[in-house]
């Protein structure tokens, strides 16, 4: 045999072989992510539906993906996708544009939160920052000062006849046991009592008793048509929860407090490094 034609015999099955070989890589291509459903001549891939699986039932503990299980999702993908075309055939070029920006922003935003948890690092939360946290805001964990006050009110008095004495007799009480149900020029003066801390005092009495110490008692007080004065009969310190009741919620204040920080120092860097041009925008 010639060396041409031995030449010509090696070229024809290495030519056999690359076909053969190319044929194979493309049922493997199949095999690897075959289309699992088809609408309307658009198919589904199994990674699609690996996908929806993970992303549906990551959630849902201790779950056994079987077929009835995975033909669930895949009938809620095929749902989806078919209002989805209907919808894109209904939208307009306007309503399809603000789509893609909706679309554009949340890419974006999940490429910010992959961004971070890559590059970004905060400092850890130390048990003392919560202790001092702890400390200095007391007041966000359940301490108040309780007042326990008493109140005498006269109805109706600005009208009366007898007014000004009714307002003498209200403003001459020096003693919180004066406060004491009685009647005055014919009118009833009635004593009531609480604490500051019910859910229904109105703002302007809230603020009233803010500024009377325990033992004191208020001036004369105007309110429509009535009079009254209100006086603290004692008071005392509601302490606040203990450490260990708080302590989770303080160090996930103070861990978003510390990637908030991380993030803008970060974001300063990256500002400093980059070429940042602002262009007037029309008011």
């Amino acid at each position: 045999m010639s060396c041409p034609t031995v030449s010509r015999l090696l070229a024809t099955c290495l030519a056999c072989v690359l076909i053969l070989s190319c044929q194979k890589q493309k049922v493997e291509d199949k095999q690897v992510d075959p289309a699992i459903a088809e609408i309307n001549g658009k198919p589904i891939l199994q990674s699609q539906l690996d996908f929806e699986l993970e992303r549906t039932l990551s959630n849902v503990p201790d779950i056994f993906v079987d077929q009835r299980v995975q033909k669930r999702v895949l009938d809620s993908m095929i749902l989806s996708h078919l209002m989805a075309d209907i919808q894109s055939q209904q939208m307009d070029a306007d309503e399809m544009s603000q789509l893609d920006k909706e679309v554009a922003a949340y890419k974006q935003k999940k490429l910010v939160e992959r961004y971070i948890r890559q590059h970004v690092e905060a400092q850890p939360v130390t048990k003392q920052q919560v202790k001092d946290y702890y400390q200095k805001h007391q007041q966000e964990f359940g301490q108040k000062e309780i007042k326990f006050w008493r109140r005498i009110r006269v109805e109706n008095v600005t009208q009366h006849p007898h007014a000004q004495a009714i307002a003498a007799r209200l403003s001459a009480l020096d003693s919180i046991d004066d406060l004491v149900n009685t009647n005055i020029e014919g009118l009833a003066a009635v004593v009531s009592e609480g604490t500051n801390d019910q859910d229904n005092l109105q703002a302007q009495f809230q603020h009233l008793l803010a500024g009377i110490a325990a033992g004191e008692i208020s001036d004369l007080q105007i309110d429509g048509q009535a009079m009254y004065r209100i006086a603290v009969t004692k008071a005392y310190i509601q302490p606040a929860k203990p450490l260990d009741q708080v302590q989770r919620d303080i160090q996930k204040r103070l861990s978003q407090q510390a990637w908030k920080q991380a993030i803008k120092a970060h974001g300063e860097k990256l500002r400093a490094q980059a070429e940042i041009k602002i262009n007037a925008v029309d008011s």
